[in-house]
């Protein structure tokens, strides 16, 4: 059977999305679906703020569609952080399976993620997981590195007034950004 190619895209903010809509809707896909599925960002007032922003712009992307997960299972998240031996690879693998179960269960032949586009990210960790997630769940990871379009978004964001966060979203990168440096 031949299916149209299709893509569910994991959409960590908005400022990481928009530097890349044109480039995505250029691959020939029928259909793009964005999809907000964070629940390691904290605090939750941050989570929510991330959310209400792709949802003030979600027609500058000129997606099909989005959707927008509420789930925050804070404990497990914590939890999973902490017994973790590489908290961002926990991260990545928890939003990562979560769009890939979301894409197949939806009919997607893919799914990726904006997470690809930043240089603050382990980009080798992030395909490597991305990469296993679909083997497991029998679906395509688009895996291409999209920093060429970091520049661009940081540009749309800032022209569109986008609220641009200063850390990736867990509790221990905003306490790396904003706690004290100082030992005590």
């Amino acid at each position: 059977m031949n299916r149209t190619k299709s893509l569910l895209l994991h959409v960590c903010c908005a400022p990481c999305l928009s530097g890349f809509p044109d480039y995505l809707k250029s691959l020939g896909f029928s259909r793009i679906k964005g999809y907000f599925y964070n629940p390691n960002i904290h605090p939750f007032k941050e989570f929510k703020r991330r959310r209400h922003e792709i949802r003030v712009h979600e027609k500058h992307f000129g997606f099909d569609e989005f959707e927008y997960s509420n789930d925050y299972p804070l404990k497990e998240i914590l939890k999973g952080m902490i017994s973790s031996e590489n908290r961002c690879e926990f991260c990545f693998r928890t939003r990562l399976e979560g769009a890939a179960i979301k894409a197949r269960d939806e009919c997607f032949t893919h799914f990726t993620t904006t997470l690809l586009i930043s240089p603050y990210q382990d980009q080798e960790l992030l395909r490597a997981v991305g990469n296993e997630i679909a083997k497991k769940y029998k679906i395509e990871f688009l895996d291409e590195d999209m920093r060429r379009f970091y520049d661009l978004s940081r540009n749309v964001a800032s022209e569109k007034e986008m609220y641009q966060q200063g850390y990736c979203g867990c509790i221990f990168s905003e306490h790396e950004r904003y706690g004290s440096k100082e030992k005590g």
